[in-house]
């Protein structure tokens, strides 16, 4: 991941300065930490889609953040007065990392009961256009924290609005919300859209276990 600040703003002897982040790799990055290295005259004000963490200096990304690969953002920052910092990037997750017990759910796998499945309820239909509720279910023994899954749609169908799912911006796919935690042989029934055409199919992609 390459860490860059750039000063945008400037009133007085505060500076609005943004965290430029970019994943350089082919891997989605799920956490990150940053640590601020400081010159004598530095001090941080107002900072957005940071947290302090216990460390001096050192601070994390939100729970929500994602960076997909080869994905820049600049979502990030503080107003700082003095000489602008220094970051580095002290360590960072990947949402697909081993350490976390990522495992392939797609049909290749050599367990199909591993992971989670997917189906899709059409709960209303008004001709023209149907509700779909995506329904989720942990085919395992621990709780799944990531789930990552493809809509694949037919060229005349339209997804029109959608709720408690995240597209991907660079593949495409889709996630569900950080609190959405699948446990053991429950269904999550929060997810879903509203469809025009006929029923996509929903392939299961990717899962963390918690």
């Amino acid at each position: 991941m390459k860490v860059e600040i750039e000063t945008k703003n400037s009133w007085g002897s505060h500076k609005q300065a943004s965290i430029i982040l970019k994943n350089i790799g082919q891997r989605h990055i799920c956490s990150a930490a940053l640590k601020f290295i400081l010159a004598n005259d530095t001090k941080i004000f107002n900072k957005w889609n940071l947290k302090k963490s216990n460390a001096t200096d050192e601070y994390v990304l939100p729970e929500s953040w994602i960076l997909e690969d080869f994905e820049e953002r600049r979502d990030t920052g503080f107003v700082v007065t003095g000489t602008p910092p220094k970051i580095a990037p002290l360590s960072i997750r990947f949402c697909d990392s081993n350490d976390d017990e990522i495992a392939e759910c797609d049909g290749s796998s050599r367990n199909n009961n591993a992971g989670f499945s997917v189906k899709l309820e059409e709960k209303h239909d008004w001709g023209d256009k149907s509700e779909i509720t995506v329904v989720f279910k942990n085919l395992g023994t621990k709780d799944i924290c990531y789930s990552r899954f493809k809509i694949t749609k037919e060229k005349n169908a339209e997804i029109l609005t959608k709720w408690n799912m995240k597209k991907l911006k660079k593949s495409g796919d889709y996630i569900l919300p950080t609190w959405a935690k699948l446990r053991p042989g429950v269904e999550f029934r929060y997810t879903g859209f509203i469809l025009s055409g006929p029923l996509p199919t929903v392939p299961r992609i990717k899962h963390k276990y918690c």
